[in-house]
């Protein structure tokens, strides 16, 4: 690796972190609330070995492979803390705005990387999030 890619993804580094901080300031100022703390409940019993959540009686459909299983690796590297519900959020936005921006930094990049960002996308924020655009049919700008 040469001094120019280093500075790059050195400079890359830093906007990552500098973005993570302001997304986990942003996302304090929401409430905890029943899915999140559900959902990190239900990690904490993930990492305590309980995997398939037996005995449990709250839906954990939408959000194990997207929240459940992310939330117990880092409660097992970490340990128990509520502020993972806003930490592990931001790191998510992060990695997505990185990838989108290599993506287009790279102009002889093939179409081929874009469909797997969306895919990655689609994985990580979850099909809610996503636009069909029949969502937005009645709005008006």
């Amino acid at each position: 690796m040469n001094k120019r890619n280093f500075i790059h993804y050195g400079v890359y580094l830093v906007i990552a972190i500098i973005a993570s901080l302001i997304y986990y300031k942003i996302g304090q100022r929401i409430d905890i609330n029943s899915d999140m703390a559900s959902g990190f409940l239900a990690a904490s019993d993930v990492s305590k070995g309980n995997v398939f959540l037996k005995g449990w009686s709250l839906s954990t459909v939408p959000f194990y492979f997207t929240e459940i299983v992310w939330y117990s690796l880092v409660i097992l590297i970490g340990g128990y803390h509520y502020m993972y519900n806003y930490a592990i959020p931001a790191v998510y936005l992060v990695i997505l705005c990185t990838l989108v921006i290599a993506c287009c930094d790279n102009k002889k990049a093939d179409f081929f990387p874009y469909i797997i960002l969306a895919r990655l996308t689609r994985f990580i924020l979850g099909k809610q999030y996503i636009s069909t655009g029949n969502s937005y049919r009645n709005v008006h700008f």
